[in-house]
């Protein structure tokens, strides 16, 4: 038997490797087939349930996503670097509140509320409102609860939505309030899983949430909430009866 770079040569031509993934290649077609079947069964079944647990969806199947993109990229090197690369960057963006693509409005990034309110977000918010002179201010958040906003960011800041008049001055809308109870109010209950509570409760915030965002003065943003100033007090509207 002579010798290749692949291996010692076999009587019938073939290196012992290229023998070895030969006669193991039914098997390693079998494994593959498995997994995709697997991972694209759970992925019809998540995206066709109405409950949503965000990015957890996809934690049984993550390993069989990656492990093709993995074995693709380690014959690429220069590929394999440039992911990386924009992996790292896509992290450290999204640690910094999603400033990396343009306009510095976290609210289009909003297509779930799980993280806009890790605590570093509030204590962004508190020293935003320390540095521009934002007092009194308040928050218009449903997702957030009083004792969380007042360890994080001050006592009395939190708003209730039953509170009127509305006071003049300062008020930070959270991506709960703003995006996702309209979003709710667009929504039917075949679309979303608990969604009479949803709803009850998009119903008491819509009009604090109506009055301050429309009548208020565009201020920007602090870390993943809009600022707004409202110049006089103001009374929200009655919320609307539900038919």
């Amino acid at each position: 038997a002579g010798e290749s770079p692949r291996g010692p040569m076999r009587a019938d031509g073939q290196s012992d490797r290229e023998g070895g993934e030969a006669a193991t290649a039914p098997w390693r077609r079998g494994f593959v087939a498995i997994l995709a079947l697997s991972a694209g069964l759970y992925i019809l079944v998540a995206m066709t349930s109405n409950y949503n647990v965000g990015l957890r969806h996809l934690l049984p199947i993550l390993p069989i996503l990656y492990l093709p993109a993995a074995l693709w990229a380690a014959h690429r090197p220069r590929i394999a670097m440039a992911l990386f690369a924009a992996l790292l960057a896509e992290s450290l963006a999204l640690a910094k509140n999603s400033w990396w693509l343009g306009r510095r409005d976290p609210m289009r990034f909003a297509l779930s509320t799980d993280s806009c309110y890790y605590h570093q977000n509030l204590i962004a918010l508190r020293e935003a409102a320390e540095r521009r002179g934002l007092v009194p201010f308040l928050v218009l958040d449903p997702a957030i609860g009083g004792p969380q906003l007042e360890r994080y960011v001050g006592p009395g800041v939190g708003l209730s939505p039953e509170q009127t008049p509305l006071a003049a001055g300062w008020y930070a809308v959270g991506a709960a309030a703003e995006v996702c109870v309209p979003a709710i109010l667009r929504s039917s209950p075949h679309e979303m899983y608990g969604y009479p509570r949803y709803r009850s409760i998009a119903d008491r915030w819509l009009p604090a949430i109506t009055a301050v965002t429309r009548q208020g003065e565009d201020r920007g943003f602090a870390s993943t909430f809009h600022l707004y100033y409202l110049a006089k007090s103001t009374v929200p509207a009655a919320p609307a009866r539900r038919r």
